[in-house]
């Protein structure tokens, strides 16, 4: 459901084309053996890591070292997209642009240029493009990673969230008083 087997695939397409990403891969999952061995297929294996279960508050450091987020979650056979819109908020708070599948949440909270990338779920030519233009503009990365925080804190923070709540509530108040 993260779209890592996706990612590993179009990184390596575009190795051949010269755009030449490095991935870290934090946690642990069913799937990292897998991936893993995907990513030895593919000839990824020296710009490919993965680290295995870290604990949440050693996370920060690892993020703060990424240049980009990935947020490439797929529909699951269900129907359902999976989807944990708090990993796309941890990057874009801490200042870095996001590649993402273009799902609800990521559509609210990235702006494409400005913030990070979009690319359709599960189409792995949508993805490369995403990547293909991140690349082309990767000298900007920390000033998108500047406004991508700018953007969350002004508009998705707790505070942001609880002042809108306020305003519902105030006018839910407002026409109850008014219909009296």
């Amino acid at each position: 459901y993260q779209g890592l087997d996706l990612l590993l695939a179009a990184l390596a397409d575009l190795r051949c084309e010269g755009v030449d990403f490095a991935l870290l891969v934090v946690g642990d999952g069913p799937m990292r053996e897998e991936w893993e061995e995907l990513a030895r297929e593919l000839g990824l294996r020296e710009r490919v890591r993965f680290t295995g279960r870290v604990a949440w508050e050693e996370l920060p450091p690892y993020i703060s070292g990424f240049d980009l987020g990935f947020s490439g979650q797929v529909p699951l056979g269900i129907g359902k997209m999976y989807h944990s819109p708090l990993k796309l908020y941890e990057y874009l708070a801490m200042g870095k642009p996001v590649v993402a599948s273009a799902y609800d949440d990521a559509r609210c909270a990235i702006r494409p240029g400005e913030t990070g990338y979009l690319f359709e779920p599960k189409h792995k030519e949508s993805l490369k493009v995403a990547l293909r233009r991140a690349y082309a503009e990767k000298q900007v990365w920390s000033q998108l990673g500047q406004k991508a925080r700018e953007i969350v804190v002004e508009e998705h923070s707790w505070q942001a969230r609880i002042h809108d709540l306020i305003q519902d509530v105030d006018n839910i108040l407002n026409r109850y008083t008014l219909n009296r």
